[in-house]
């Protein structure tokens, strides 16, 4: 067994899980919100899930690249939360519109851990 292999990678992804939702909850404003944004670490499984079905993958070798889409989101908001929460809570700003500082914060998180993630499983 590798380490890309370890079981160890299901526990990395539900710690990652956790900071998802420890992060990103309080800083929704409404009920909606907080829906839409839980959905993203099940979809994100969903999707690698079917990935990995349909080119024969293993399953925990691809769970780095789950890990790194799923922390990159509430790394990418850290120091924001309340300028976030206080833009959703506005309801003349579309969801998809909301845009501060966390914008690049959260586009080189993602940049910086996905491109880990991919660099990890590929060798």
């Amino acid at each position: 067994m590798s380490l890309q292999d370890s079981p160890l990678w299901w526990l990395f992804s539900m710690a990652g899980a956790a900071i998802w939702f420890v992060v990103m909850l309080p800083a929704m404003p409404t009920r909606n919100h907080k829906i839409f944004v839980s959905i993203g670490p099940p979809t994100v499984f969903a999707v690698i899930a079917l990935y990995c079905l349909k080119s024969d993958e293993n399953l925990t070798e691809m769970l780095p690249v789950y890990c790194g889409l799923v922390i990159s989101v509430p790394v990418g908001i850290l120091g924001h939360r309340k300028a976030l929460r206080e833009m959703l809570a506005d309801p003349e700003v579309p969801y998809g519109e909301a845009t501060g500082p966390w914008t690049l914060q959260a586009a080189v998180s993602l940049a910086v851990f996905l491109g880990l993630a991919v660099y990890y499983v590929s060798h």
